[in-house]
């Protein structure tokens, strides 16, 4: 007898909808250590209490504020430890993250985080050397298909990990991963998703070749874009999606500089993303029909939202001063 998979996550493949666009983003992403059970808010957790909206304006630009778990390739950490904070902030014109660390007090946790997310970043220190951090989304009081399939992802990378040391206890090979389960990063029905840092990538449908193939750049990007959800310095879904087409069409060179974007048109885009080397890339898409988006554990027609859809109709590079695939 065949059973019906009414997973979104199945149910979003079946459809076909590329990922790409779909990565949401922020300029600072702030990871709270919070033990497991998680509400399906996480602003809700007892240890914030009292910290108010955590989705607000801030004077800071766009935040976001995660729990996560210890991460699975640390020790155990104690109490006495205090609650381990980590930002990752992207300066104007970067590229890439930077990573800010810190540990406070339980008691001292909810006023610690609105001082980080008001700007205040002086209790933390900087991380001149960051790990490659993978973030997996584990919410499973926010979705099914993130806690089930999101956990089992993150327990096989973490055991990959345990396995990339020499009997020294030294790294063999590519630098290892820093593996945690983290609240919700939108987007479940491309379930398993993560986010890799410092690159700021945001990625669907995973499993843990995948994740290592893309932190590690062991393919060319055009090979995996599908698994690709966008850069989260470009947070609107129009140029995330072209910003993907522009990766996959130039290999991983074209990450190495910030981007920014401009749109005109609305079926049929035009998204043009300049860099400060002077190179130009022009996308044109168009729009497709839109997807359902599947509720779990539901047929299709129980659907309420749509999600946009757009084809790459053409990509046109003006090179500046150098190559952008280099």
């Amino acid at each position: 007898m065949t059973t019906l998979d009414l997973r979104c996550t199945t149910q979003t493949r079946l459809l076909g909808e590329h990922p790409g666009g779909s990565a949401g983003g922020a300029d600072r992403y702030l990871l709270v250590t919070l033990p497991l059970p998680w509400p399906a808010d996480i602003g809700d957790h007892p240890l914030l209490a009292g910290l108010g909206d955590v989705d607000g304006p801030l004077p800071v630009g766009r935040t976001r504020l995660l729990g996560v778990t210890p991460a699975l390739t640390d020790g155990a950490p104690t109490v006495a430890d205090g609650v381990e904070l980590v930002v990752h902030d992207r300066p104007a014109g970067s590229a890439h993250y930077t990573r800010w660390s810190g540990r406070a007090a339980p008691v001292d946790l909810a006023a610690a985080v609105a001082a980080i997310r008001a700007g205040d970043l002086g209790g933390l220190r900087r991380d001149d050397d960051p790990p490659i951090e993978v973030l997996v989304c584990a919410h499973g009081s926010r979705d099914r298909c993130c806690g089930s399939a999101g956990t089992r992802l993150a327990l096989d990378l973490a055991a990959e990990t345990d396995t990339d040391s020499d009997a020294d206890g030294e790294p063999d090979g590519p630098r290892p991963l820093r593996v945690q389960r983290a609240s919700h990063l939108g987007g479940h029905r491309f379930a398993p998703t993560a986010l890799l840092f410092p690159v700021g990538l945001g990625l669907a449908h995973v499993d843990a070749g995948h994740v290592r193939a893309l932190a590690h750049r062991r393919v060319h990007p055009a090979e995996v874009e599908r698994h690709v959800r966008g850069w989260l310095g470009l947070a609107d879904p129009v140029t995330q999606r072209a910003d993907v087409a522009a990766l996959s069409a130039l290999g991983w060179g074209w990450w190495e500089q910030a981007r920014l974007a401009t749109v005109t048109g609305d079926d049929e885009p035009v998204v043009t993303l300049s860099r400060d080397d002077g190179t130009v890339v022009t996308v044109q898409l168009r729009g497709t029909e839109a997807f359902p988006v599947p509720v779990c554990g539901q047929t299709l027609d129980a659907a309420t939202k749509e999600a946009a859809g757009f084809d790459v109709v053409s990509i046109d590079v003006s090179a500046g001063g150098g190559d952008p695939a280099a």
